[in-house]
Parts: structure tokens; sequence; C-alpha cells
């Protein structure tokens, strides 16, 4: 607590408060110095000015314009040693200083400046050493409770004790890890600013200019503080209006140390929590691979990671297609590649276990050989919905965290007991098919790829592409020529089951000029269009070509 004029006048005795009574408490005193006429620069705010009021106490004038200057200044206060030089303050000195909220004291010519500079100082002094112990004994006790498992609701508690405010504690997603117990008027000022500025996660190195900023509602301010260490934001300390025991600078001050050991104690937390990750990620990943040696040991192991393996899930499959171009976007602001994406894709799966938290299903999930892995909960008759409505609510939070990421998505058909490895499997290929067939950012159902997985089984044929390079050169090279796309020409043609006029109709064409185009497709592939076998070849080469298997050239 600063140092008062109230308290300044206690040390002087027999002192006379002239004006100013009501900002004696108010006051601060940050330094005291002895000052006659001219004032000129040397007077600081928040000084405390003593006086003999040599050469203007027989002047008025000169009396009213050292006081202006002083009051200019905006010192702490005033103090005139009366006998000597000022036998009385003149009136309009007084109705000067009063309508300009200058302290003006009156002090007995006995009283020795060179004491009370002293006296003053002792004060200070005795004040800021309270202040350094008060500040200590806060960063003891709360390195105490971290190291003793304290929660962070409990470390919220004794903040707000601390302070007389009230208090929140949130990581560095705005999720509230600790509150204390007069804290609803501030939740809702963090809610409603978090609402409007959703703090996108970003695993940097360097942390966001700016440790401090006051949000506001209609009712009252609180002040947020950003918790770092190693240049990475931890979370945010948020503060309502304290009492007024402690200056803003102080306050700020003591708020370092708490900012300091929460931040302490978000490590802590954080380096546990990775080890559970790793642990969970490894079980997750061996039962997509399949590698389990015994059920009985994946219940035990599930058990004690949390997971509930007895339940029916579903596989899900995520690529993040664009995660290299957006570290190249700001790579000279977040450090190395490989520090960038460890924080991402554990973000990624903080969000999978999330986003299924909010929906009240379990989960488990992984990030493994570029796929962000998710084994869902579902009920066996709504296992599609159910895995759409996971996938929208995920790329809603992903597009508020990372708002130019998008991912390419397969899901697998297979959903029940202990099918983790075949329903990976089958996510995997529907990602992979759907890639290939829709480009990135799809989402592919295993069930809808049956005939594109039949195509991709035939990749390895070299009879089967040399009859495709065959049928289908020629007809490319006079498509891409003429610029008349027969291959669409024969799809609709075969769509419509040979029928002319509805497919001249589809592809607006004169009938003679769709019959020109259909012999010329005969022609250039060697096939007849009223031979089933010779269709059945023809459209099986298009796929083929279609599915990037072959390229008909």
């Amino acid at each position: 607590m600063n140092l008062t004029v109230s308290d300044v006048v206690e040390l002087m005795g027999d002192a006379v408060v002239q004006t100013g009574e009501a900002s004696l408490q108010t006051q601060p005193v940050e330094w005291v110095s002895v000052i006659e006429t001219p004032v000129e620069n040397f007077v600081r705010e928040n000084e405390l000015v003593l006086t003999t009021g040599i050469g203007c106490g027989e002047d008025e004038e000169r009396f009213l314009q050292f006081v202006h200057d002083i009051a200019a200044s905006n010192a702490a206060a005033l103090a005139i040693a009366m006998g000597r030089f000022v036998k009385h303050i003149p009136d309009r000195v007084l109705h000067y200083a009063s309508t300009h909220g200058l302290i003006l004291l009156e002090i007995p010519w006995e009283l020795r400046f060179a004491d009370l500079i002293q006296s003053v100082l002792l004060q200070m002094e005795q004040r800021k050493q309270k202040e350094i112990e008060q500040a200590e004994s806060l960063r003891k006790q709360l390195l105490e409770m971290i190291l003793n498992g304290t929660t962070f609701h409990q470390i919220a508690e004794h903040v707000s004790h601390v302070f007389d405010a009230p208090i929140l504690l949130l990581d560095r997603r705005g999720v509230i890890r600790g509150k204390s117990e007069n804290s609803d008027q501030l939740e809702r000022i963090w809610h409603s600013s978090f609402s409007h500025e959703v703090i996108a996660y970003q695993p940097s190195v360097h942390a966001p200019s700016g440790s401090s900023k006051w949000l506001h509602d209609d009712e009252s301010a609180a002040l947020q503080l950003v918790i770092r260490s190693a240049g990475e934001i931890q979370g945010y300390l948020l503060i309502g209006t304290a009492s007024e025991e402690h200056t803003l600078e102080q306050q700020m001050a003591l708020f370092e140390h708490v900012t300091t050991a929460v931040a302490l104690h978000f490590l802590h937390e954080h380096a546990a929590k990775e080890t559970e990750w790793r642990l969970q990620g490894d079980f997750v990943w061996s039962l997509a691979k399949g590698d389990v040696s015994s059920w009985d040991t994946a219940l035990s192991r599930a058990k004690s990671l949390g997971y509930q393996v007895h339940l029916p899930y579903l596989c899900l499959t995520a690529m993040p297609e664009n995660i290299s171009q957006l570290y190249q976007q700001d790579r000279e602001q977040i450090g190395t590649f490989d520090h960038w994406l460890q924080g991402v894709t554990r973000c990624l799966e903080e969000e999978a276990y999330d986003v299924a938290k909010s929906l009240h299903l379990q989960v488990m999930a992984t990030y493994a050989k570029e796929y962000l892995i998710v084994f869902l909960e579902v009920v066996q008759d709504r296992s599609t919905e159910t895995a759409y409505t996971y996938i929208q609510s995920f790329q809603q939070r992903m597009s508020l965290l990372f708002p130019h990421l998008f991912f390419s998505w397969g899901i697998s058909k297979t959903s029940g007991y202990k099918q983790f490895h075949e329903s990976f499997e089958e996510a995997r290929k529907a990602l992979t098919v759907g890639r290939k067939q829709r480009g990135p950012g799809c989402q592919s159902l295993y069930a809808d790829t049956r005939i594109d997985r039949v195509l991709f089984s035939l990749i390895d044929n070299q009879e089967l592409r040399e009859m495709t390079d065959s049928l289908l050169h020629s007809l490319l090279v006079y498509s891409v020529d003429r610029k008349i796309d027969l291959v669409n020409t024969f799809q609709t043609y075969h769509r419509n089951k040979s029928n002319v006029s509805q497919t001249a109709r589809q592809l607006n064409l004169h009938r003679q000029s769709l019959l020109y185009r259909l012999r010329k497709i005969e022609s250039l592939t060697g096939c007849s269009l009223n031979n089933p076998d010779d269709v059945f070849l023809l459209d099986l080469s298009i796929r083929l070509w279609q599915a990037g298997i072959f390229d008909g050239s």
C-alpha cells in the first residue's frame, strides 16, 4: 500500500490542513522535496513539496503564482512552514488551492525539514519492504500449494482472498479451470467476451505481444492477464474489481507472482498429461493395427487409461490437407515445424475428445501416420448419422481454432465390438479412395466405395492396363483435338440404355449429330455399341481412366 498524505500528516505533529481534506487518505505520496520559488519543472507528480515561502510571503501575486505552479505539477501536497516568511496564507491562495484540488498544509516553523524527510522516506521503505515480503509470502504459498497437488479451484480461491477480488483461471483455449466462489459476474464477462473473440490455439515459441487487457460488460470490468512460460501461452488469469488496499501497479507486481506460479501448475499438468496422451495414443494405434495379443490384456490396459472398449465403435480417419502450407505462412513466428506440428496434432486430439464429450459419446483417438484416428461410440442403427454429426461438430470447432485448415474424412462401414482393426482399414480405404475420386476435403463412406475398390484392386493387372490404353488412346486424342467429349457421349448413351432420342435430348444434340459421334466412338475404339461385351469393356476402361489408375495415353 502506498504512503498517503494522511500518513504524512500524522508524522508532522501539529500540521493544519487548509484545503483538500477529502483527498488526504487517497492521494499517494511517492517522494518528498524542498522547493522555493521559482518552481519551473523541478516538481514531479505525486511529490510532497515542503517550502518556507521565502521570496513570496509578502507578495500575494507571487505567492499565488507559486501555488499555481505546484498545482500544475500535480504534486501530492504543498506543506508551508509558517512563521518567519509566511505569517498567514491569503484567501485568494486558499481559494485557488481549494478549487484546483491541491492539498495545502500549514506546518510549524520548528519542524525540521530534514527530520520530516527522513521519517517519510523511512515509512516508504518500510512499506516497500512489506510489499516485497507479501509478494514473497504469496509466491511461497502458491508454490507449496502446487507441490501439494492443490487444484486450480483452490488456487483461485486463495488468490481471491489475498486480493479481495473474484478470480478465474482459464487454459489457453479459454476453458475455465478454476474459479473463486464469488466469480459469477466474472464468468458472465468472460463468456460474453469469449463468444466474440475465440482464442485460436497457437503452439508458438513467441507468445503474442501484450500481457494484459480489460474486458467489459454493461455492469463491470475485469482485467485479463496472460499466463505464459518459455514464451508459450499456457492460460489466462481474470481478476474482477479488487480492493483499494494496493495500487494497480502493486497489484500487477503481485499478479506476476500468481501467473508465474499458475504457469508452473499448467506445465506440471501438461507434463503428466503428455505422458498420458502417449500411453493412450500407443494403445489406440495398437487397436487400429490389430496389434492386440489378448483381449484380457487390452481390457486391463483400457481400464487403466480410462477407456471403455466393450462399447460399439465406428472408425473415422481424418487427414489435414494443408497443414504444411499453414506452417509456411507464419514459419518465422512459430519456430520449428516439428515443434509446431506437435502442438497442432495434440490440439486435434484434444478436440476429438472434447467434441465427443459435448455429444455425450465415448471416444478413443490418436494422431498417427498423418491421420487423426477416431474410434467413436455409436448406436448400431444410427452409426452413419452419428459419424456425420461428430464430423460437423469437429470441423466447426476447427474452423474457429484453425480457420484455414481443412480435412478429408473416411468413415468405416463396420461398427461394433472388438472390430477396431477392420473398422480402421475400412475408414483408411474410404479416405484414400475418396481423395482420389473427389479430391481433398471429401467425406467418404466405405459403403459407397464398392465400385472404386474393385477398380483399384485391378491396378496390377498388366493385360487390363494394355487393353485400356488400346481402347482409349485414340478416343481421348480425338476428343482433345476436336474438342468433342466422346467419353461423356458414351457414358450418357450407356446410362440411357442405348436410347438415342433420350441421349440426344440430354446432350442437346441433333439426332444425326449423336449418331455420327456414336459411329466415331466405334471406329476409334474398334468396339461395337451393339455388342454387350464390347460395351462392358469400354465402360470398364473409362471407369479405370477416370479413377486415375490408367492414363489412357
